[in-house]
């Protein structure tokens, strides 16, 4: 529940016109118990092969502020401050993460959907800031408190033998965003960003195209929406091309933080979905595609996935089953066989209350001999443990047990 308040009414006496906005306090606080296995384990692997863990997923306070500026104008913006239930964020001496690689922590504070805009009932909206786009879609189901563990981004969107990053399956930065009011059903997002693919200065996601290297390269992303919905029919298309910065000096990108991040591949990527909901039964279908090519190389590597999902809703209980392919590599327009994956999950939520629900999922991802991609949220800065990643040909389960209070 959203509670809505007179924002900060005890500084009113510093700005009388602050006092003119509403601020909404909003979020959730979701965590899970998992149990992870590996499956048809790689040769290398000889340790363990299983782990039980407590897990967060994606917990968060949200701050959002709106202010009326007549005529149906308002401005906007929203903090999205993001945490782990059951780890720490630690900074090192620079002010930067500390062994971010080791630490189990899913986000910085504030690395959330964070905007300010001005946003008109007949005209629509832009904003300023980071998102959430593209990555998102999909043709699933699965309930609000599914663990994430259980997501079917990391195969829809993958690219490569190791799965890619269309996207960034993570929040676009840097971005301007223009979304449109509903029209007879319709409605369009469009974008841009200045450094999407977070490559410029290491950790930093600033621009760097002002550098003396002889083959700098300014970095851009173009982002197209378009969503139709009418009564129990829903289509959504949406397409991303987004250009990496990149220092084409060898030099220079070696005495940066993280010099292998300065020839992030470009990155394509575009995916239609289809859902259909009537008496409580659902069904959905999506395709995308995805491709991604070295700046230095411009060999690019494209995949076509596809994505199957069931639902059922009534009352407190939620069903969904979703099925996704990832389809193999063509490397330079040449396919490259046994390097494809197959996603299944399985999704229980009851709803406690309109704030609290709990859930079940279990999840299988099976890699084909020359395959290894994880689990999504399942890195080692994530909810994930060093050598959790998969290796070529494993298959990797999971069952989570999720508790979610949203506010």
């Amino acid at each position: 529940m959203k509670k809505t308040l007179i924002a900060l009414a005890a500084l009113a006496t510093v700005s009388s016109s602050f006092a003119q906005s509403s601020v909404t306090i909003s979020g959730f606080f979701h965590g899970s118990y998992d149990t992870f296995n590996v499956k048809n384990a790689n040769a290398t692997r000889t340790g363990n092969k299983s782990e039980n863990r407590v897990t967060d997923n994606s917990s968060r306070i949200i701050f959002g502020v709106v202010e009326d500026l007549g005529g149906g104008l308002s401005a906007v913006g929203q903090v999205d401050m993001r945490f782990a239930l059951d780890a720490q964020n630690r900074v090192g001496p620079d002010n930067k993460p500390a062994d971010t690689t080791r630490d189990p922590v899913s986000n910085t504070f504030t690395s959330g959907n964070n905007h300010v805009g001005l946003v008109s009932k007949d005209l629509g909206g832009i904003r300023l800031g980071r998102q959430d786009i593209h990555y998102t879609e999909g043709g699933h189901f699965n309930h609000t408190s599914t663990g994430t563990i259980a997501s079917s981004i990391n195969v829809l969107h993958s690219n490569g033998s190791s799965g890619g990053s269309i996207a960034n399956w993570s929040r676009t930065p840097n971005l301007l965003w223009y979304t449109s009011p509903t029209i007879a059903g319709f409605s369009a997002t469009l974008g841009t960003s200045t450094n999407a693919l977070r490559t410029s200065g290491g950790y930093m996601e600033q621009e760097n195209d002002m550098a003396s290297a002889t083959a700098q390269r300014k970095g851009s992303t173009a982002y197209q929406r378009l969503a139709y919905t009418n009564g129990p029919l829903a289509l959504v298309y949406s397409n991303i091309n987004s250009k990496s910065d990149w220092i084409g000096n060898a030099a220079y990108s070696a005495s940066l933080i993280n010099a292998a991040a300065q020839n992030r591949p470009d990155q394509k990527g575009s995916v239609l979905s289809a859902k259909f909901t009537m008496s409580g039964f659902s069904v959905g279908y999506a395709a995308a595609q995805t491709s991604t090519a070295p700046v230095s190389t411009l060999v690019e590597t494209k995949n076509s996935n596809s994505q199957l999902g069931l639902g059922y809703t009534t009352g407190k209980h939620n069903l969904a089953y979703t099925m996704t392919n990832k389809g193999d590599n063509k490397v330079a327009g040449v396919t490259v066989a046994n390097t494809g994956a197959k996603q299944t999950s399985l999704v229980y939520g009851y709803d406690l209350s309109k704030r609290t629900s709990i859930g079940i999922a279990m999840v299988a991802l099976t890699n084909e001999a020359s395959s290894n991609n994880s689990l999504f949220y399942n890195g080692e800065n994530a909810v994930g443990s060093y050598g959790s990643g998969a290796l070529a040909g494993e298959k990797h389960t999971a069952t989570s047990i999720s508790l979610k209070h949203s506010f």
